[in-house]
C-alpha cells in the first residue's frame, strides 16, 4: 500500500515537473513579444525580437537595396521561436530529452542573435540595453531545463518503484 501511495506521488512530481517546463518554454516564446533591448534613440515603438525583424527588412531594403540581413534576422528569430515552441510541445507530452534538446537549440540561436547585436556594438555603444525579453528568455531556459532534469529524475523513480513492485 505505502508502495502504490510512492508512485502516485511521483506521478503528481511527473506532472509537476512536465508544468515547470511547460511554463520555462512559455516564457521563452513570450519573450520573443517583450521589450528585448532598450533605451538609445528609439526607432519603433516596440523593441522585440519581431518588431528587430521587421525594421532588418525595412531598412535593409531602404539602405542597402537587398533584404538579406533582413532575412538573415527573420531566419534567426524563426529558429528560436521554432525551437521554443517544440520544447513547448515536448513539455506537453511529457518528453524531457526533446525538451533538453530544443531548449540548448534555442538557447544556442538566442545567443547567437546577443553576440550579434554585442559585435555590431547596438548594446555598447549607442545607449542601448537589454531589456525585459533578455531576462525573461533566459529565466525561461533554464526553468523549461530544470523542469526537463527533474521529469527525468521523476520517471527514472517510477520505473523503478514499478519494478520494485513487480518483484
Amino acid at each position: 500500500m505505502e508502495k502504490e501511495i510512492n508512485i502516485a506521488k511521483n506521478k503528481n512530481l511527473l506532472k509537476v515537473s512536465s508544468l515547470i517546463s511547460l511554463g520555462g518554454s512559455i516564457l521563452m516564446i513570450a519573450s520573443m513579444f517583450l521589450p528585448f533591448i532598450v533605451g538609445g534613440p528609439s526607432i519603433m515603438p516596440s523593441n522585440s525580437m519581431v518588431s528587430y525583424v521587421q525594421l532588418s527588412l525595412e531598412q535593409g531594403a531602404k539602405y542597402m537595396g537587398t533584404n538579406a540581413f533582413g532575412i538573415l534576422m527573420l531566419c534567426i528569430v524563426g529558429f528560436i521561436g521554432l525551437f521554443a515552441f517544440l520544447a513547448f510541445v515536448l513539455s506537453c507530452t511529457k518528453k524531457p530529452i526533446g525538451i533538453i534538446v530544443f531548449t540548448a537549440l534555442a538557447s544556442l540561436v538566442f545567443f547567437v542573435l546577443c553576440g550579434d547585436f554585442r559585435s555590431r556594438d547596438v548594446i555598447s555603444d549607442s545607449g542601448f540595453k537589454w531589456g525585459i525579453g533578455y531576462y525573461v528568455f533566459i529565466i525561461g531556459a533554464v526553468v523549461s531545463l530544470g523542469g526537463a532534469v527533474f521529469m527525468i529524475v521523476q520517471k527514472n523513480i517510477i520505473k523503478k518503484g514499478e519494478k520494485i513492485n513487480e518483484e
